[in-house]
């Protein structure tokens, strides 16, 4: 048997697929374990599908009309089509062709802890043009009501410090001189935090750079310290705005002053910080887009700062907000209009969201940004040796 796993993209693959597809690792694994013998790979080539005997899909909502595409083609050809994900999860009705698994593929049981990620399914060119990645948890202990993390997951699910080390030392076996620890919030646990950092130094594997995801509120001269022994390189946070109104708006459970405190600290320990703004969330106005304006004056020269307007995505309590204002036809939807690509959204087709600001009031945000980013240069440079922890950002707010 051949069984093939894909993951397809509405264009240009590698502005989201920086890394290879952790999750597809995993699938593989547990795949290997229920078929002996079978022939595992993955491909985004349509021709090597088709070959194959069954195929296991995800997809973001942005390249929904590709998987279905490619789905009528796979049940064509009477091949085995299973899609999973986040996307499908949400709105299962919106799969023409195959069938559904829904839920994580990765069931949380009394099996949990899958075997190990097998990274050979994976081309050598593949595995050349991308990073690694290791997650030490599934799902996030908070809401933020634009993330469909906690939903699709169920809860924040933490790896046993054993099986993380298992998995780093697994990466750094195969030459791996970066890792990206691509959890919804590696440092949620600071007792964990302290095992999991304390293990990698005495094992050596402090040798390899890393980068993560943080939050602002968990930032502190501890959990810095302790990522720094872990040598950990490079961190990004969702700042998300720059304005208290909209970030108790998004149940973000933070505030400006600690988004500010974070950028500081950051700054104090010899790291680059960098965030993620989001404009346009319900509620956004004049006054707060001025306010997330003056947040991103304030740190442009010294923090890498990226703007993202806000984008519905299935699973959210945004969703279920823009379907109560918008009423949309799921059988004739543009799901590229889900894209979150910045300054180059095409605005004639998105979606406002705030019934206090407009889609002239985006735009004018989006090119003083940019021109903020020019006048800034140097962090622009920065931004290019980064460009991974930046596209941890945007890869996690859209996957």
């Amino acid at each position: 048997m051949r069984i093939c796993l894909t993951l397809p993209f509405e264009d240009d693959s590698r502005s989201a697929s920086f890394a290879l597809p952790y999750g597809m690792a995993v699938i593989a694994s547990i795949l290997r374990s229920k078929h002996p013998g079978a022939e595992i790979f993955f491909s985004n080539d349509e021709k090597m599908i088709l070959q194959a005997d069954e195929i296991y899909c995800s997809g973001l909502s942005e390249s929904w009309d590709i998987v279905n595409m490619l789905a009528e083609k796979v049940v064509a050809h009477g091949k085995r089509f299973v899609v999973g994900g986040q996307h499908v999860t949400a709105l299962p009705q919106t799969l023409k062709f195959g069938e559904i698994f829904s839920g994580p593929l990765e069931v949380i049981d009394k099996k949990w802890p899958n075997p190990l990620p097998d990274w050979s399914i994976f081309s050598e060119d593949q595995k050349n043009n991308a990073q690694y990645v290791v997650m030490t948890s599934r799902g996030c202990p908070f809401k933020c009501k634009f993330c469909s993390s906690s939903s699709f997951w169920r809860g924040y699910f933490p790896l046993p410090v054993d099986r993380v080390i298992q998995e780093i030392t697994q990466v750094a076996a195969l030459n791996a001189k970066e890792i990206v620890l691509f959890d919804d919030l590696f440092t949620a646990d600071k007792r964990r935090l302290r095992q999991i950092s304390e293990r990698i130094v005495a094992e050596g594997l402090n040798s390899i750079n890393y980068s993560c995801l943080i939050r602002a509120d968990s930032c502190c001269p501890e959990t810095l310290e302790l990522l720094q022994k872990m040598n950990v390189k490079a961190m990004a946070f969702g700042a998300e705005s720059g304005s208290d109104f909209i970030l108790t708006a998004m149940n973000k459970k933070t505030s400006r002053h600690a988004n500010q405190t974070c950028i500081d600290m950051l700054l104090d320990f010899g790291f680059t910080p960098v965030c993620s703004v989001i404009i346009g969330f319900p509620g956004e106005s004049r006054k707060t887009l001025s306010d997330s304006l003056l947040f991103i004056e304030k740190n442009i020269a010294s923090t890498l700062i990226e703007v993202y307007p806000v984008q519905p995505l299935p699973g959210t309590w945004l969703w279920d907000y823009f379907v109560e204002q918008f009423a949309p036809d799921l059988n004739n939807f543009d799901w590229k209009s889900l894209k979150i690509r910045g300054n180059t959204i095409d605005f004639e087709t998105y979606r406002v969201l705030s019934n206090n600001c407009s889609a002239h009031e985006l735009k004018q945000f989006l090119n003083i940004y940019e021109c903020l980013l020019k006048q800034h240069h140097n962090i622009r440079t920065t931004f290019d040796r980064v460009k991974n922890v930046t596209n941890i950002l945007k890869y996690k707010y859209f996957a």
